[in-house]
């Protein structure tokens, strides 16, 4: 809903500050900016939010599954065979990452 601009005069800091930002002291623009954001704030919130839970990092050593040594998955990251990010000396890896390593590594699997 957009109300039409009224010939009202701003509070000298609100003018001050749009006149900083690079927009015309008007009532008119302030209105347009604050149905701007209306606008942008209902399309992220429209916005599907699995799309970056797949690239979130985990801790290598909590991802690692029950039958695959983590050393080996370690030296996998450190190797580049297993895509994966060292901060410091922590390793971390996308669980989508984790999933497509896993069934490549034969070597150091552990016996049921």
């Amino acid at each position: 809903m957009t109300y039409p601009a009224r010939n009202v005069d701003l509070p000298p800091e609100i003018a001050d500050a749009m006149e900083r930002a690079g927009f015309s002291p008007k009532v008119s623009t302030l209105m347009q900016i604050i149905a701007d954001f209306k606008a942008a704030k209902a399309a992220t919130a429209a916005a599907p939010r699995t799309a970056g839970l797949e690239e979130e990092l985990f801790p290598l050593k909590a991802i690692v599954p029950l039958d695959i040594r983590y050393e080996d998955a370690r030296r996998a990251a450190a190797a580049g065979r297993l895509k994966a990010t060292r901060t410091g000396e922590r390793w971390f890896c996308t669980k989508a990452d984790m999933a497509r390593w896993a069934p490549t590594s034969r070597r150091g699997q552990r016996k049921r």
